[in-house]
């Protein structure tokens, strides 16, 4: 069996090949998003992609709604997990919808208690006559009332505000119904008599109500999420994270066993099949990868099975890449599923948004060799890194997916502030960002940090096919071993000019480290 440092620098870098590709694929066609959305105003090629497709299909307006089915594996556990956390589903729904939007009235009733406005319309409106509310005649005033907002509603308000209207979706008015199903006809005031029909039509085929905004918070922000099981005693927020804290702890119990069984397989008779799924064509790999997500209906879990294998050696980095390729492809048919239950256009647009983005990512960095060889680098190196310094696997997801996330949400808030102040403040992140590259790539600081000796102690570590070991060197021009058994990553990336041949630590870090970095 190979050594501990060899099998973290293999696991790592069969982890962090799909971070490398989905990495590369945003930095790829966000920009193009961003610049073309902000030249056009609506968005890039992924949004006019999937909007195409939605248009022509359903339309601009909701087929309806159904219940979303819930995967297999939830449908088996569920039982189980609710006696430990269970959610009031009904408000988790309505807080992800949003707070209904307030509208201003362009004139109220003020004869069945509504307020004034602050600002009252034109007497000489045609549509509000200047006697339309004036007690002089009891029958005129009805008529005229009736004539102006329709039949009297059932109950007359006392003194309130009716200057503010909502206009409330289907989803959430059933919604709605089911957190109060008393309060929803006792509490909620339909707008009908009480503003303008103009104002009512706004709406739409959506309902208008009065004081929606006060019931969702009494009834949906101030309601609790959990509604039973074993944390519900500690609330929202403590059931919540202890919560957290145990399925956290199951997760990792549960890989930590999953990968002692696959040592254990591999050990045994099925380590022949594991060897045939790694000599299979990298367009057979892709499929493998997107049929077994299919099946588990998870990525991760696909991914995390790999992983091991990965770190044994039985699959080689080279085809760990197609793979996690085909399980980005796989968990999309459940966002695919969910949106086709949800039946709405938004749902289905945004779920062939991940669809497109994972296959044009694919299409650029998978078929050619030369940039295939990118993110292959990418990980070979964050391996590399990662089997030298213990804390580098810790450091990496802090910062990929903690601190990076945060400072791109700080930077936005920023924008969001001030325009100008933003981009200054892209500007300098982006200096400070070409600076540290230079330093690290072109000055010699990925040498310093990682001496070349122990660069040379892993070269054979991660194995590349002889395909795609050849067809990179010639891409990146240079005269690597396509034959040779013991080519690796590192070797086609730096060539004939790499550090080892020419006896000391080059000036320019490879093209993999640039990326990884």
């Amino acid at each position: 069996l190979p050594g501990p440092r060899l099998v973290l620098r293999r696991a790592f870098a069969g982890a962090t090949v799909h971070d490398a590709f989905n990495l590369l694929t945003v930095l790829t066609l966000l920009p193009l998003e961003i610049g073309i959305g902000a030249v056009q105003g609506e968005g890039g090629p992924l949004y006019w992609l999937s909007k195409t497709i939605v248009d022509a299909v359903m339309g601009q307006d909701d087929i309806g709604f159904e219940a979303m089915e819930e995967k297999p594996p939830l449908t088996l556990f569920s039982p189980l997990a609710k006696l430990v956390i269970s959610n009031n589903q009904d408000v988790v729904n309505a807080l992800a919808i949003g707070v209904p939007a307030a509208l201003s009235a362009m004139a109220v009733n003020e004869t069945l208690g509504c307020l004034p406005l602050s600002r009252r319309l034109d007497l000489d409106d045609e549509r509000w006559p200047s006697d339309a509310f004036l007690p002089s005649d009891e029958v005129t005033m009805q008529a005229k009332r009736d004539d102006a907002f329709g039949p009297r509603p059932k109950r007359r308000l006392e003194t309130t505000d009716c200057s503010q209207y909502y206009c409330i979706g289907a989803r959430l008015d059933e919604l709605f119904a089911k957190l109060g199903p008393d309060a929803y006809y006792r509490e909620l005031t339909e707008c009908s008599g009480f503003i303008s029909p103009e104002d009512e039509d706004a709406c739409g085929s959506h309902k208008c109500y009065l004081n929606a905004g006060t019931y969702y918070v009494e009834h949906v922000e101030q309601a609790r999420v959990l509604e039973n099981g074993l944390f519900f005693g500690a609330g929202d927020t403590a059931g919540g994270i202890m919560a957290l804290l145990l399925a956290l702890g199951l997760l990792m119990g549960g890989l930590f066993s999953m990968c002692r069984l696959l040592k254990m397989l591999l050990l045994d008779t099925t380590e022949e099949a594991v060897v045939r799924v790694a000599r299979l064509e990298d367009w057979s790999a892709i499929f493998v990868g997107l049929v077994m997500t299919m099946i588990v209906q998870s990525s991760s879990m696909t991914t995390s099975a790999l992983t091991p294998l990965c770190a044994s050696g039985a699959l080689p980095l080279a085809k760990m890449l197609p793979m996690t390729l085909g399980a980005n492809v796989g968990t999309t048919v459940t966002a695919l599923i969910a949106s086709i239950a949800a039946l709405t256009p938004n749902a289905v647009q945004i779920a062939l948004c991940h669809l497109f983005f994972n296959f044009i990512g694919i299409l650029i960095w998978f078929p050619v060799p030369c940039m295939r060889r990118v993110p292959l680098g990418a990980a070979e190196y964050l391996g590399l890194y990662a089997s030298h310094f213990r804390l580098f696997p810790v450091l990496y997801v802090l910062v990929a997916f903690l601190a990076t996330p945060l400072l791109l949400l700080a930077v936005s808030f920023v924008f969001h502030v001030s325009a100008p102040a933003g981009v200054a403040t892209l500007v300098a992140l982006a200096l400070m960002l070409c600076a540290f590259e230079i330093w690290w790539c072109c000055l010699g600081g990925a040498y310093r940090v990682l001496p070349l000796e122990a660069r040379e102690a892993g070269r054979p570590a991660i194995e590349v096919s002889s395909s795609v070991r050849g067809e990179s060197s010639s891409c990146a021009g240079t005269a690597g071993d396509p034959a040779g058994d013991d080519t690796t990553v590192d070797d086609t990336v730096a060539g004939e000019d790499s550090p080892a041949e020419a006896g000391e630590p080059s000036d320019s870090a490879p093209v993999g480290e640039i990326v990884a970095v």
